[in-house]
């Protein structure tokens, strides 16, 4: 029963954003930009963000270091698109990623290689997000109120506290565990976790694979921004929106996205388009459109997995042979 209540939470968030966005939309207003969506851009748009899917799954795969020859590229997809279905149905976006564990759990000589490769997947992307933030904050500081500005940089060096301290008292807690329980159970845990703290430590320092996957992790952000601008300019090509401005907002606003206050962030990311792009003068009507085409296409993307699910498993190959 206490487990159900975290969901009950996210969902009442979820509906409360929605009805106050609704609420506040001029929905005539809406349906009309919409209509108007340059249908070229728009296909342009979808195009980017299959290929934005696939190097994000490229960099899960560089993440397994010298296991990745265990397992085809074309495995990882299918399994990739599988998990953004499964992500569909539970209450967190990244629910998906139990189904890639599972799936290299066993085609692995190191069963925690699975586990740590879809983590520093998440974490790399989510650095690459940050440090994109940090260096578009001196172009943007005085395109914005200040406090406003200040406010952000402070919730981004909260979030980089936050991950160096979650990994700094995991290692702390392990070494006192191992101090003071010897028993096999407790012995056993603190096997597993001193090897998952050091293979995330090997992948973070890894000089051959280390700055491939931070390069596979910047280039889908910086195509998710390209892709955002591609949505505003299909919805409205005399649109006067600055580059620099969806350097700054789109990484941003998957941040925003991440928190784990909504239910698949329905709601909340819709609601973080409107305040963000009220910021610089986009009508409410028109930063919801691209939040709302923004979604569909990840929706159409997050659908066409569930398809997948109606082929049959692909045989394993033994890559070893």
């Amino acid at each position: 029963m206490i487990q159900k209540y975290p969901i009950l939470i996210k969902i009442t968030v979820s509906l409360s954003l929605t009805i106050f966005i609704v609420h506040i939309i001029d929905f005539s207003a809406l349906i009309q930009i919409i209509s108007k969506t340059d249908n070229r851009l728009f296909f342009i748009a979808f195009v980017l963000v299959g290929v934005m899917h696939i190097l994000n799954c490229f960099r899960w795969k560089l993440c397994l270091l010298e296991q990745s020859s265990k397992v085809s590229f074309w495995e990882m997809i299918i399994i990739y698109w599988k998990s953004m279905f499964v992500s569909l149905f539970l209450p967190t976006e990244y629910g998906g990623d139990i189904l890639k564990i599972r799936f290299l759990w066993n085609r692995l000589d190191n069963n925690h290689r699975a586990l740590v490769s879809v983590i520093w997947a998440r974490i790399s992307g989510l650095l690459a997000i940050i440090l994109m933030l940090l260096c578009m904050t001196p172009f943007v500081y005085n395109r914005y109120d200040t406090v406003f500005i200040r406010n952000m940089i402070l919730f981004l060096i909260a979030i980089l506290l936050f991950l160096i301290l979650v990994f700094w008292i995991t290692k702390k807690f392990h070494q006192q565990l191992a101090q003071h329980f010897n028993s096999g159970l407790i012995e056993k845990v603190m096997m597993g976790m001193h090897e998952i703290i050091a293979m995330i430590s090997k992948i973070a320092l890894n000089k051959s694979y280390g700055w491939k996957i931070f390069l596979f992790a910047i280039i889908p952000q910086l195509m998710m921004v390209i892709i955002n601008y591609l949505y505003a300019l299909s919805l409205n090509q005399n649109m006067c929106i600055n580059i620099m401005d969806m350097f700054f907002f789109i990484p941003l606003l998957s941040i925003v996205s991440l928190l784990p206050i909504s239910l698949g962030g329905i709601g909340l990311k819709e609601g973080a388009f409107v305040v963000f792009f009220g910021v610089i003068g986009i009508s409410k009507e028109t930063a919801l459109a691209m939040a709302l085409l923004n979604r569909s296409i990840m929706l159409l993307y997050t659908l066409s997995g569930g398809l997948l699910f109606l082929i049959p498993d692909i045989k394993r190959v033994d890559y070893d042979q």
